[in-house]
């Protein structure tokens, strides 16, 4: 379809909105220029109200910024009541003519933080999103000359098996940030400081913060119940002694144990 054509076609039929919201294995489908329901390419789009900012093509991809507005109680805005959720949640936006067999994606990003507006008038919510090009304009990771392992735990070049180190625990108090754990007696205090909390019901995460024996300090809120079932990860502070001692991975360890504390050119020799 030429340009001309296109246009006069989208001036002829009304237009049609999809958005479709993507975390982990979950989607979520809107149209928002829909009053009931839109069928596109097998999948239904739910009606929603939608209010989008302009789109902004430009050089500097960090600037093109897209805004989109809508209600505080829909289920994509639910995710970011507790903060950012634990995966990044991406965002592709079609618009074209209803009825159309195939309708072009105008916008396609990621979402990277919500504010929400309470009021008489409104209750809403204002998501924040930043193109694809964006991230991929910025400098990747940069391995320095450092004491410290710098690998990621239970990566590829740490080498440390996940499933062998993970442990399974109920609930026995939940508080905000806080829960109180059935673990074995004995736990090392810090064990799991730097290690991740998953739960076994939705695969929701939490950073966990630092433990005092069963006691767990997550990085922010998780609503949990007693009794539910959840899977613990150890953390790791990323030095030789920890690597060694909880891990006995000392083979792997990244980082360089003999740098000297002391500079030469400052310090005083003999």
């Amino acid at each position: 379809m030429s340009l001309f054509s296109g246009v006069a076609a989208f001036l002829r039929e009304a237009p049609i909105e999809l958005y479709r919201f993507e975390l982990g294995g979950e989607t979520y489908r809107y149209a928002a220029t829909s009053g009931e329901p839109y069928v596109y390419k097998g999948d239904v789009y739910a009606p929603e109200y939608l209010l989008r900012g302009g789109l902004h093509f430009s050089n500097d991809f960090a600037k093109d910024v897209l805004t989109i507005t809508l209600p505080a109680t829909n289920a994509v805005a639910a995710l970011f009541f507790s903060g950012t959720p634990e995966y990044a949640m991406r965002l592709k936006v079609f618009r074209g003519v209803r009825g159309a067999a195939d309708l072009p994606a105008v916008w396609s990003g990621t979402v990277n933080g919500a504010s929400f507006s309470f009021s008489d008038e409104a209750y809403t919510c204002d998501l924040s999103c930043e193109p694809l090009a964006a991230r991929m304009e910025r400098s990747g990771l940069i391995r320095n000359y450092q004491i410290n392992c710098p690998h990621t735990l239970y990566g590829p070049h740490c080498r440390v098996d996940r499933t062998a180190r993970r442990l399974e625990a109920r609930v026995s108090e939940s508080t905000g940030s806080t829960l109180t754990l059935s673990l074995p007696s004995g736990t090392e205090d810090g064990r799991f400081a730097g290690g991740q909390l998953i739960t076994a019901a939705d695969g929701r995460r939490r950073c966990i913060m630092g433990n005092a024996g069963n006691v767990l300090t997550l990085e922010r809120p998780l609503l949990l119940k007693k009794s539910d079932t959840v899977t613990l990860y150890p953390g790791c502070d990323k030095s030789w002694a920890c690597c060694v001692s909880r891990f006995g991975n000392g083979l792997n360890f990244g980082g360089h144990r003999w740098i000297p504390t002391e500079n030469p050119f400052v310090s005083p020799i003999g």
